[in-house]
């Protein structure tokens, strides 16, 4: 596996807090009051066909946790469904766990699994 070389964020190019630390997302939104309008409206939608009986089915386990989060976040994220221990790919680039990227940014913050 080769090491990380991405964020899951985009680069800070404006001292705008709508438009720093934004999530790389599907859409290549960079501003936050954006990506939250977005976001909301899909995951909405993936939200009703779980409660329609629709979506990722199993016991609610890690597997079945990772599955649902996945079904949710599809439309919105490339990583949707990994854990934060995970290094996956984020336009085209394998990118830093998030839990090392979170303690990194806040290390007061206790790293989660």
């Amino acid at each position: 596996m080769s090491a990380p070389k991405s964020s899951y964020t985009y680069p800070n190019t404006s001292d705008d807090p709508d438009r720093t630390n934004v999530l790389k997302n599907r859409w290549g939104i960079e501003a936050h009051s954006e990506l939250r309008a977005k976001e909301y409206r899909a995951t909405a939608v993936r939200m009703a066909e779980i409660a329609e009986g629709d979506g990722p089915k199993g016991n609610f386990d890690k597997a079945h946790l990772k599955a649902i989060h996945g079904y949710i976040f599809q439309d919105v994220y490339e990583w949707a469904g990994h854990t934060r221990n995970e290094s996956p790919i984020v336009e085209g680039q394998r990118v830093e766990p998030i839990g090392a990227s979170l303690r990194a940014a806040r290390p007061s913050c206790p790293a989660r699994a």
